[in-house]
């Protein structure tokens, strides 16, 4: 996707490399570039590894490296000592740089100059993974080109101010949490939940099997996944990161009784991260509780959602059914490859970036927060220009949802952990 001959070049700064921030940084950005380009080479000071199940007993420059060649086996990722000639840099730290990669609590920043947020060393990832999203997203759209100015976000209200509300570790172990389709912005949402602690009790659903081209898109697959059933694979990154609960059922979520089957007051929290089969028709049939999730959009965007249960609009009046079921349309383009299969042609830093805004949320929700932005919050990207754009998600007229009996709805999310959302107005 990147020019495989010119390499990019990621350098870690010894005093940021030293923060948990730095190195969530780091790592998500290595692990976007190994799935654009061959070409990546890292460098940076011996530090010990505060990230991940090896914490303690490795270091980030080597894991960094080592994870890159199990995701491409092939490519030429190495740790050097001097930058290599025409190379694109990623500088991450307070710079001065041309590509100064930044993140610190919420607050995120890329770009030519140096951030003007104070550090927060409080073990939140958001900040430092959105500002590594968006380097990923500079690299492919500016092909190879420096930055001309900066950006900062921050990912607590999805705008461009600073913001320095305190992050708040979240008690996960008793939390019960559905994802349904583990692909690409499924395995995502994982992927960044891990890097804020979460240790839920998982229940991943995906018929489908992870194949070459699901690599460049997924963060947590591997060359070794490869054929193997997409829920079992992300149990086994889950599992290998430290997650003691994690149930895959390998089906499409209409071939079980998942649904059916379901107590009150479960799941707490479904992440829908599937399209096809009239998959939202299914969930919005079956009284759901909390949903969150993002779509990829063929304008480089991509769109975080929320489903309140009983307050909102729901999902099926974002997607309506259809007739025949199809897949809705989110990915940025399609393709056909040798064997005359059509596949999804997805940019990776979209996936990523819609896994990181959709941990995001439900990390602050799951903290105790009210929501702090509409129902449907986008992201920009279109060029290399970052913008967040709020807009609430309308009811539709005729929908299942105004069908449903708002009473026997509360009943069945009774005793999950967001139930008290549907009794509060939260305007935004």
């Amino acid at each position: 996707m990147l020019d495989p001959t010119r390499p990019i070049h990621v350098a870690l700064a010894s005093d940021y490399g030293e923060t948990y921030a730095g190195q969530v940084a780091f790592l998500v950005l290595t692990n976007l570039l190994v799935r654009m380009t061959p070409a990546v080479t890292v460098s940076g000071p011996a530090t010990s590894l505060r990230v991940g199940p090896r914490r303690g007993s490795g270091d980030v420059i080597d894991e960094a490296v080592a994870e890159m060649a199990t995701i491409d086996p092939y490519s030429n990722v190495r740790a050097v000592d001097a930058v290599p000639a025409d190379a694109l840099v990623f500088s991450f730290g307070r710079g001065p740089a041309s590509n100064v990669v930044y993140g610190a609590g919420w607050n995120a920043h890329f770009g030519s100059g140096s951030p003007s947020f104070a550090d927060a060393e409080d073990g939140n990832p958001f900040g430092a993974a959105l500002a590594a999203v968006l380097a990923g997203a500079h690299a492919f759209a500016r092909e190879g080109h420096d930055a001309s100015g900066s950006q900062s976000f921050n990912a607590y209200d999805w705008t461009a101010t600073e913001h320095a509300a305190r992050f708040v570790p979240a008690q996960m172990e008793s939390l019960q949490a559905w994802l349904i389709g583990c692909g690409s912005v499924g395995s995502a949402i994982a992927y960044f939940l891990t890097f804020a602690g979460w240790r839920p009790q998982w229940t991943l659903v995906d018929g489908d099997v992870v194949k070459t081209h699901n690599l460049d898109r997924s963060p947590t697959f591997r060359d070794t996944d490869c054929g193997s059933n997409k829920a079992e694979a992300l149990r086994n990154y889950l599992t290998r990161s430290g997650v003691r609960s994690v149930t895959a059922h390998p089906a499409y979520l209409h071939q079980i009784a998942l649904l059916e089957q379901r107590q009150n007051g479960i799941p707490d929290l479904l992440f829908a991260a599937a399209n096809e089969y009239d998959i939202r028709y299914r969930i919005e049939s079956a009284l759901p509780p909390l949903q969150l999730y993002a779509t990829t959009g063929k304008q480089w965007q991509v769109s975080l959602i929320r489903h309140i249960p009983t307050l909102d609009a729901c999902s099926c009046c974002l997607f309506p059914p259809v007739a025949p079921a199809r897949p809705d349309t989110c990915a940025t383009d399609s393709a056909v490859n040798d064997s005359g299969e059509q596949i999804d042609a997805a940019l990776p830093f979209l996936s990523f970036a819609a896994g990181l805004m959709t941990a995001a949320e439900a990390h602050k929700l799951s903290s105790g927060r009210e929501p702090t932005s509409p129902n449907r919050v986008t992201l920009n990207t279109f060029e290399g220009q970052f913008r967040f754009v709020h807009s609430r998600i309308p009811l539709r007229d005729g929908c299942v949802c105004a069908d449903r009996t708002t009473e026997v709805h509360r009943a069945m999310l009774a005793g999950s952990r967001f139930a008290h959302l549907s009794d509060d107005r939260v305007e935004q």
